[in-house]
């Protein structure tokens, strides 16, 4: 998992993470009668990749919403006085947000 980590193989380090059983480390200690500082560094890594790879994750869907641009408002070509307005509404909301978000980097 180090090599992958290393290498930028944030898949293949997932891969290895969704074959390792959640319980393992908890099952590990519970058979073991003599827990070295070894066995502890090791069970700490493990957190440590597990907690890596959970918040890359969530950081790399944040970054694709953040930079996708916003969906521009449309309107049907027979709609009523009503849905016009409403249109209105949202495309200003969209030009302004349009703006705020990607106009400033």
């Amino acid at each position: 998992m180090r090599n992958f980590l290393a290498s930028k193989k944030h898949n293949a380090d997932k891969e290895v993470l969704a074959k390792v059983p959640s319980d393992s480390i908890a099952e590990i200690y519970s058979q073991c009668s003599i827990v070295t500082a070894e066995d502890d560094n090791a069970k700490h890594e493990h957190l440590c990749i597990r907690a890596y790879m959970e918040t890359h994750e969530v950081f790399n869907e944040w970054f694709k919403h953040r930079n996708s641009p916003p969906q521009k408002p449309t309107l049907l070509e027979h709609a009523s006085f009503t849905e016009k307005v409403a249109y209105e509404h949202k495309e200003k909301r969209y030009e302004v947000h349009f703006e705020d978000t990607f106009l400033l980097f």
